[in-house]
């Protein structure tokens, strides 16, 4: 193909024609725009007697190609690279894999690695795990190039590590093949490997998303018993899922171990561990863990308190939640407005008429204050017997 700047091209020749080195030539790839060009003056160098490759200019040539999209011929030149068996050769061909990897070019990194193998070389560990870190880790989740690369590594004679099995395992779950994940769990001893804590998380999670709670209780008994330490990374994803599920007892124990273990919980983990008792009325664990909120300098967020409103109202004890309001100094509407309503629905229509106007003392009644009562009123037709200060407050 004809270069698109004739003029750069034949000034950039007959600059090489009298001081051809690889150091020279690179100079001259680097600032040739046009692809063409740069490809013809790589060729032009590789037909010169005096002139031998290196795998530094290699390097170039390939990223050139690889980063413009052009695969088939940077493929080209990544067997004529291995079969020139240039010195350095390995270590650009990681090289160029880690670089793609970084500018999102898993198709191009893939193609480099194909070609190592194809070569003769054994590609190290870390490449397979940048790879196979990039496939999982981005939204598509490719399995087929996923399970591609881990087959290099198997034809490589490279063993795997707990790092890339987990990214097996993860890319097994996301793409549903629950079964397969599991299988491949219970080999990884056979293949020289202990699950660690990211092994565990990946498989709680991957069983609680897909529905299999109870299988995911049982894998965290099999954490357990295999003296696993879980990691922050683990607690802070996995405690959310069982209480998600309301599987309470196991998100208390391991808000628990991770207290013992000198892990600090956020006011996340705290918040979704009220809830969570809230849901299922354990109303006494709720409130314990509002006051250790508390003291630790964790005020809890309205939308927690509206769940402990809740509860209260659920189980009856809209006394106990007037007092649990003043003893933790809430100033926020929402958690007295979820109280209000709970007064009218267990018809306490004076316990809601002093909250009311406690309320308004304190000015935190909103519009939706008075038409909680009003409008409980109006249903019950009770009101006629609304006293007048309400209606005089309103106005």
């Amino acid at each position: 193909l004809k270069p698109k700047d004739s003029s750069e091209f034949d000034q950039n020749l007959n600059f090489l024609k009298n001081k051809l080195a690889p150091d020279n030539l690179i100079r001259v790839l680097d600032r040739t725009s046009d692809l063409n060009s740069a490809v013809r003056i790589f060729k032009w160098a590789s037909r010169q007697k005096s002139f031998h490759h290196t795998s530094n200019t290699y390097f170039r040539i390939i990223l050139k190609l690889g980063m413009a999209g052009k695969v088939l011929e940077m493929r080209d030149f990544c067997e004529y690279m291995v079969k020139d068996r240039c010195p350095g050769a390995e270590e650009a061909l990681v090289a160029l894999v880690h670089t793609f990897v970084g500018h999102h070019r898993i198709k191009e990194a893939i193609v480099v690695l194909v070609n190592m193998n194809l070569g003769g070389y054994r590609p190290p560990i870390e490449v397979f795990n940048v790879l196979l870190g990039a496939l999982v880790g981005g939204e598509s989740r490719d399995f087929q190039s996923a399970l591609f690369v881990y087959k290099e590594m198997v034809k490589a004679c490279v063993l795997p590590t707990v790092d890339i099995l987990n990214y097996l395992l993860e890319v097994l779950f996301a793409t549903n093949r629950n079964e397969l994940a599991l299988h491949q769990f219970r080999r990884m001893n056979n293949k020289g490997c202990d699950p660690n804590s990211k092994t565990f998380e990946i498989l709680v999670k991957g069983l609680i998303e897909s529905g299999q709670v109870d299988e995911a209780a049982t894998v965290l008994e099999q954490m357990l018993k295999h003296k696993c330490q879980p990691d922050l990374g683990f607690y802070t994803c996995i405690i959310p899922l069982f209480c998600r599920e309301n599987k309470v007892e196991e998100a208390v124990k391991l808000f628990k171990m991770m207290k013992d273990s000198d892990f600090v919980p956020d006011s996340f983990i705290y918040e979704v561990l009220v809830r969570c008792f809230c849901n299922n009325l354990q109303l006494d664990s709720a409130v314990s863990l509002i006051n250790e909120m508390i003291e630790i300098g964790m005020p809890p967020k309205h939308n927690v308190l509206v769940d402990m409103m809740n509860c209260f109202c659920e189980l009856g004890k809209i006394n106990e939640a007037i007092m649990f309001l003043e003893d933790t100094q809430v100033h926020e509407t929402a958690p007295f407005n979820t109280l209000l309503e709970g007064c009218c629905n267990a018809g306490e229509v004076l316990a809601a008429n002093v909250l009311l106007e406690t309320m308004s003392e304190r000015n935190i009644a909103d519009c939706q204050s008075w038409n909680i009562l009003i409008r409980w009123l109006c249903e019950e037709m009770l009101i006629l017997k609304m006293p007048l200060k309400c209606f005089t407050i309103c106005l």
